[in-house]
């Protein structure tokens, strides 16, 4: 048995009847001088908590498809968190975003799965709406947002993006 360190991440390699098996260590610990990164890891090997010697406190939960629906930070010694919750829809699309002071996103996709709406609202107010209009290929076309305008794009015959220009439209708020 071999170990790899690249990145901080261990990978083991082990040959067993001509068949390479590769496992992952994830690291658990990083120090750098005399500051340390602690990291908790869930049984599918996605992170679940990091803290910090400076007081980082970060809590991650997932669904049963590993899916975000919570994430929590803070200090380990101050007051308050931040928090946001997370919902998605049977495909895995992520439908609604909950964050402090009464702030949610909300996104709508089209029948293939294309972003076509994002609104942020606090507490029932529309804040920010963008509207996204999709072509053939999956090239995006224009965006509508209603602080910044609209924002149309254009594409080579080869699918490349050549041009992606902003008109302004104000709106008094």
């Amino acid at each position: 048995m071999r170990l790899v360190s690249q990145n901080l991440l261990l990978f083991s390699l082990l040959l067993i009847k001509g068949l390479i098996i590769c496992s992952a260590i994830l690291p658990v610990e990083e120090r750098s001088n005399e500051h340390v990164i602690k990291r908790t890891y869930d049984k599918s090997g996605q992170i679940a908590t990091l803290t910090s010697s400076l007081g980082a406190d970060l809590t991650y939960e997932r669904n049963e498809f590993g899916e975000l629906t919570c994430f929590s930070a803070g200090q380990s010694e101050a007051p308050g968190r931040f928090e946001s919750r997370h919902e998605y829809d049977s495909l895995g699309f992520e439908l609604e975003r909950m964050l402090p002071g009464g702030v949610t996103q909300s996104f709508a996709y089209d029948d293939i799965g294309r972003l076509i709406d994002s609104k942020t609202r606090q507490s029932s107010k529309v804040r920010r709406e963008r509207k996204y209009h999709w072509g053939s290929a999956d090239r995006l076309l224009k965006t509508e947002d209603n602080r910044f305008g609209t924002t149309t794009y254009e594409y080579s015959p080869t699918g490349h993006l050549q041009k992606g220009g902003l008109f302004c439209l104000i709106i008094p708020t």
